[in-house]
């Protein structure tokens, strides 16, 4: 099989490709990648409820002019929740992305001969590249459509009434975009013009002119008239500090080429789109074939990469009209054996599928909420009566769609428009420092205050003068409220025994009984039984007191509810150790370790797991990927479990080094004694094999049963 006989076997490739992209997108839940989906959800609602297009930020109590430059989106997605709630953004975003790819493989033709196998691995590298993109809903993903549907008219010439329909759409639908289709616009005039000039205008030369004019005009056919021709210019230098897409790759980043178990990165895929663009640039200017258009898009694409990495696929798609008219030179079709094509192919043909695989979200469908703060957002729903909340701006979408009107947050991530640089300077910083803090919260007097719960120092810069208390925490943040402006809330809900930022761990506050930690706990349940953070703090302070039992079940509620935390699979894990049903704890370990958990926590119990189920080899494997004997924090438990271990499975050159070990850091009489046995066993060439199952592990081990 050649290049120029792959042909039906390309479009059966691609067919397949196209289904199992399909369903892959179909399977892929609505999470927080950005949360930029809720902002955009609760302004289509604003229009709905309204009438009309928002005029400022919605769900703010700042009043901050705002130009809704993606109203016609933000209208089709709340359309698409209203009409499947969250199964109807899935199909949304499924079928962008089914209308995008059609528009690439037209673009490309990558079944035609010659070169149809070229073609089509261009396609597949297109297709993959554009993917992750579309984890997340948002404006974009129609404009990328738009843009490949403007450059299949513009290329094949027979759709040009398409376009002045395109930019209408490009500019309500994400009209800060619109230089991206001005880019297409100014490609394909100059190259008209330019075909005029030397007397070579082809035989539509009127109708494509009228229609790149009609397309040029119709980008002011907005609510937002002339006004939306400025916004793109908005200087993002302070945006881009914080926001890692607004600002340009290293350089070196287009050099780089990894593969990890037949998955390239996203960043070697478009090296290998920019590198061939490139090698067609050179080739096809050497023969007299280069086309103007082609080199505008080019450059068109250079120059929206220097303005950020977010625009990586619009310069993938802006280079397949130079990669769809460019047949690779004769000497990279020369005939291979025919095992060895076949060979190549089959691993090609595989990689997007294992890359698909590889790709695959394991959190709930069709609405991941591990990374979002639904704990505190339900518990302002059904315990609170409304109010301000200054906010961290990560997750405020969620707040803004959960809680408006009846809350009003401070500021979210639409940098910089609408919310200006000390918006979000505030927004970012003010919990990182006490002296903006105290600024902050005395001018804007909000009734509630959204902290991280990563963010450790906040609580320490918060003086309880300013008179807010913590009342409830998820995953994600600890909410405070103000005990003046709302006095009845923090007298039921304050929490005085429990620490948020250290809940999970099943710890009161220090001198707090853990009668009252855990009533404060239950009550939080009560009114949202779906806090799995709440719940997981709940079953620690329950295996803290001995019940197991309870506290499994409490895990396993967690692990169903936000199966994307590692906690509540630990927790599930050790309550499974101390009912000693180690097989089932082995799975819930196993899985914490997939979800990121503390590897040498997640070793050391999987170690007595092993252990207690007889199987010494396994054991010691896992003590000896997370034990590093010659650092100074590994404790003379570590080493004595692992030399006995090392025993058991007959490896008396680690038993002796470790029980060696061991016995240096021996803390007492007793620890010495016992490492002491082990290393005159580990040195009997005719002793029998420790058992390390038979001997009981100091409580401060860390190791727990």
């Amino acid at each position: 099989m050649t290049m120029r006989t792959w042909r039906l076997p390309g479009a059966a490739y691609l067919a397949a490709l196209g289904v199992a992209l399909f369903l892959f997108l179909l399977s892929w839940p609505i999470f927080a990648g950005d949360t930029d989906l809720w902002y955009h959800l609760a302004a289509g609602r604003s229009i709905i409820e309204r009438g009309s297009i928002p005029r400022h930020a919605v769900g703010t109590f700042l009043q901050r002019p705002w130009i809704d430059y993606s109203w016609l989106f933000q209208l089709i997605a709340w359309s698409a929740h209203a009409a499947g709630g969250y199964v109807g953004l899935v199909l949304l975003r499924a079928a962008l992305f089914v209308a995008l790819a059609g528009a690439v493989v037209a673009v490309l033709r990558p079944c035609r001969r010659p070169a149809a196998a070229w073609r089509v691995a261009v396609c597949i590298i297109a297709l993959l590249v554009l993917l992750p993109r579309f984890a997340s809903l948002r404006p974009q993903l129609v404009a990328l459509v738009l843009l490949a549907v403007a450059l299949l008219a513009l290329e094949r010439g027979g759709r040009l009434w398409a376009l002045p329909a395109v930019g209408v759409l490009w500019a309500n639908a994400h009209g800060v975009s619109w230089p991206v289709f001005a880019v297409v616009l100014a490609a394909y005039g100059a190259e008209l013009a330019w075909q005029r000039l030397r007397q070579q205008a082809p035989a539509d030369f009127r109708a494509r002119a009228n229609a790149i004019a009609a397309a040029a005009a119709a980008l002011l056919v907005t609510p937002h008239g002339i006004a939306l021709l400025r916004l793109p210019f908005t200087s993002l230098d302070f945006a881009s500090r914080m926001i890692e897409e607004l600002g340009p790759l290293p350089a070196a980043a287009y050099t780089r080429f990894a593969v990890e178990g037949l998955v390239p990165s996203r960043q070697t895929l478009f090296n290998l789109l920019a590198l061939a663009a490139v090698f067609a640039l050179v080739e096809q200017a050497a023969r007299r074939k280069l086309r103007l258009a082609h080199v505008v898009l080019v450059a068109g694409a250079v120059l929206l990469l220097s303005r950020g990495s977010r625009f990586v696929c619009e310069s993938a798609l802006l280079a397949l009209p130079l990669l769809a008219g460019w047949e690779p030179p004769t000497w990279t079709q020369r005939e291979a054996p025919r095992f060895a094509r076949a060979g190549v192919l089959v691993l090609l043909g595989l990689v997007p599928f294992v890359t698909l695989e590889k790709m695959r979200y394991p959190g709930r469908y069709p609405l991941s909420t591990d990374n979002l703060p639904t704990g505190v957002t339900t518990f302002l729903e059904r315990a609170g009566h409304g109010g301000t909340i200054f906010n961290f701006p990560d997750l405020a979408g969620w707040l803004e769609w959960r809680l408006a009107p009846r809350y009003r947050i401070f500021a979210d991530l639409q940098t910089p428009f609408p919310y200006d640089d000390v918006d979000t300077f505030l927004a970012i910083g003010a919990t990182a420092d006490r002296v903006v803090l105290g600024r902050v919260l005395a001018r804007y007097r909000p009734d509630f205050l959204a902290i991280g719960i990563d963010d450790r120092e906040a609580p320490a810069h918060l003086d309880p003068r300013w008179g807010y208390r913590p009342v409830a925490f998820d995953w994600t943040t600890v909410l405070y409220a103000h005990r003046q402006s709302q006095r009845d809330l923090v007298a039921q809900y304050e929490l005085r025994a429990i620490d948020p930022c250290t809940a999970v761990a099943g710890e009161p506050r220090p001198g707090a009984p853990p009668d009252l930690a855990r009533a404060e706990l239950e009550q939080l349940a009560g009114i949202d039984t779906s806090n799995s953070a709440v719940a997981v703090a709940l079953a620690r302070l329950q295996l803290a007191a001995g019940d197991a039992s309870s506290a499994l079940g409490n895990a396993k509620h967690a692990t169903t509810t936000t199966p994307l935390h590692a906690e509540g699979w630990l927790t599930a894990g050790d309550a499974n150790v101390a009912l000693r049903r180690y097989r089932e704890a082995v799975d819930d370990f196993e899985t914490a370790r997939k979800r990121g958990g503390p590897e040498g926590r997640i070793g050391r119990q999987l170690w007595l797991c092993w252990t207690k189920l007889g199987e010494p080899r396994r054991a010691y494997r896992e003590l000896d990927r997370v034990v590093d004997p010659v650092s100074s924090s590994t404790s003379f438990v570590d080493l004595l479990a692992l030399g006995e271990t090392a025993a058991a499975i007959g490896d008396r050159e680690a038993a002796e080094r470790n029980l060696t070990f061991a016995l240096w850091k021996a803390p007492d009489e007793a620890s010495q004694r016992r490492a002491a046995a082990g290393l005159d066993r580990a040195h009997d060439p005719g002793a029998g094999p420790i058992s390390p199952s038979a001997r009981a592990m100091p409580a401060s081990s860390g190791i727990k049963e």
